[in-house]
């Protein structure tokens, strides 16, 4: 994201040090990353898989999950985001940790989750075309997102395979 005016008092800005400063009132403008969830949502040695249904990356696989909501925890975030794709209701059990990642001209902090189905009924929505399980030792090349495949290996013990699944 690039910012032409400062958001304070309209003035030109200036890029300085992975920052804006406003030429005029001297006002910051930082591009801090925006906070995403992706839910590890496994059975036995199989980890759930999404189909994306929009751009970026249509058509490759993805964790469930998504961006926070205004006043949103990342739990809260976890559970709404794998009801709308996935059609279960989880619970986050563990906090995995975080992933660094771009998602179109944007930074992106994704918190990772270890979640446990709770119910619902498995049916792809929203920004997922499909779900498939994987087993962990065998998952498709055509992962979305660096973030997500650098979490699968690192909180899921996960490797991928030769291949792109279509």
């Amino acid at each position: 994201m690039k910012y032409n005016f400062c958001m304070k008092c309209g003035g030109r800005v200036k890029k300085s040090k992975g920052k804006f400063v406003c030429v005029e009132c001297g006002y910051v403008m930082y591009k801090n990353p925006k906070p995403t969830t992706a839910g590890v949502i496994m059975k036995g040695n199989k980890i759930m898989l999404v189909r994306r249904n929009k751009e970026p990356y249509k058509g490759w696989w993805d964790l469930p999950g998504g961006f926070l909501d205004e006043k949103e925890t990342p739990e809260r975030c976890m559970i709404r985001e794998a009801k709308e794709e996935t059609g279960l209701v989880v619970k986050p059990v563990k906090f995995l940790g975080f992933k660094n990642d771009e998602y179109d001209d944007q930074r992106v902090l994704g918190c990772f989750f270890l979640c446990k189905i709770l119910g619902g009924k498995e049916k792809a929505g929203d920004d997922a075309s499909e779900i498939r399980w994987f087993h962990k030792s065998s998952l498709p090349r055509n992962v979305a997102f660096r973030g997500v495949r650098e979490g699968l290996k690192e909180f899921a013990g996960a490797r991928f395979a030769k291949r792109a699944v279509k």
